[in-house]
């Protein structure tokens, strides 16, 4: 039963070798392009909301249709596409048009996915199978921004790393021919119970996307202040450490998930991400790169753990639309607090991370009030 899950985890290791040698340097390409701080949240959080859209209706298609798989390989083909356009953007709105077309690709494919990995195993078992898929994925990441660094050192231009990370994404196509489709009959819908879970769910994922802060803005912080050698480096080595510690953490937030509750796990992340909020405020630029360990570890336990809640709380009939619900709420509310954000950072970019706090607490203090099952 876990050839599937192994197979997704492969294609994504090979896709986020490819995203991250390309996301590495966005900031110093954004840099380069003279982008101010409403670019930069545009750039980061725009394409989510044409990911969120995407996700919603090929979730709720491979509902209605049972069939996972040509999603999944389109959304593949429509990223890879997007990459080689990202390459040549010539201004920071063509390059958030191109990631656009990307982040597309990715709500193609997410939904379908998640729910092919939900249809693959047992209920019992999908934290520990979103674990493996997000430590597989992390774990490309970790090697493309290592990639990217490598590259930059040796003396290659930021096209040229981006073009490389486009030209890697197509070898990930392959196995997901592999995969086996394994939907199960759905019989009914959510119990009342359940159904209003999954509505206080969207509310608090829509409440922490609000807050959340793009990885844009926390290495364009550090990269601002850096006092010694290359800003872009260092912003690449930041990033090094951010896909590290999500890459760790994954499977012990599977684990988490499945022994202590989802609704644990999305409380330890919220805490870690306003104590990072926090960091940034009072603590000088050049001493928090650190820092990136502790965003890598708060992604990894909020991604698993709302993935995992989702699943426990959907019916196989309405898995792929609800896991699409869930999406556009975080879409458009990181669309929403990327646009804040932007405008506070050309204020100050302390702002940023003051509003992040904010939201982030208020967040934490809806969550407290929800109940796991």
């Amino acid at each position: 039963m876990w050839s599937n899950i192994y197979l997704l985890g492969t294609v994504s290791f090979l896709n986020d070798i490819s995203s991250e040698m390309i996301k590495a340097v966005l900031p110093a390409l954004l840099s380069a392009m003279g982008a101010g701080g409403l670019a930069i949240g545009m750039v980061g959080n725009l394409p989510q909301v044409f990911e969120g859209i995407t996700h919603y209706f090929s979730g709720s298609l491979s509902d209605k249709t049972g069939k996972r798989k040509p999603l999944i390989l389109a959304g593949y083909l429509l990223s890879c596409l997007s990459k080689l356009l990202i390459a040549v953007s010539p201004t920071s709105a063509a390059v958030a048009a191109s990631r656009s077309g990307e982040r597309m690709g990715k709500g193609m494919r997410i939904s379908p996915r998640d729910s092919l990995i939900c249809d693959t195993v047992p209920r019992e078992y999908a934290g520990k199978a979103f674990g493996i898929q997000k430590a597989m994925d992390s774990a490309g990441a970790l090697i493309g921004t290592l990639a990217a660094y490598t590259l930059w050192q040796t003396g290659c231009g930021i096209r040229t790393i981006i073009m490389a990370g486009a030209a890697i994404s197509f070898i990930e196509l392959p196995p997901i021919l592999m995969l086996r489709e394994k939907l199960k009959a759905g019989t009914g819908c959510e119990t009342p119970s359940g159904s209003a879970r999954i509505s206080s769910l969207f509310i608090y994922t829509g409440l922490f996307s609000l807050a959340n802060i793009n990885y844009l803005f926390f290495i364009s912080f550090i990269q601002i202040y850096k006092t010694a050698g290359s800003a872009t480096a260092s912003g690449i080595f930041a990033y090094i450490l951010y896909n590290l510690a999500y890459a760790t953490a994954a499977v012990p937030a599977g684990k988490f998930a499945a022994l202590a509750g989802c609704r644990k796990g999305l409380l330890l992340a919220n805490a870690l991400f306003i104590t990072l909020c926090a960091l940034f405020i009072f603590i000088p630029g050049q001493y928090l790169t650190a820092s990136m360990l502790l965003l890598g570890i708060t992604a990894a336990f909020s991604k698993v753990s709302m993935k995992t809640w989702i699943n426990e709380l959907s019916p196989a009939a309405k898995r792929g639309s609800n896991m699409g619900k869930l999406q556009v709420t975080q879409a458009i509310a990181l669309l929403g607090g990327g646009i804040a954000q932007g405008f506070l950072w050309n204020m100050n970019n302390i702002y940023t991370f003051a509003l992040g706090a904010a939201v982030g607490t208020l967040a934490l203090g809806f969550l407290i009030t929800v109940k796991e099952n």
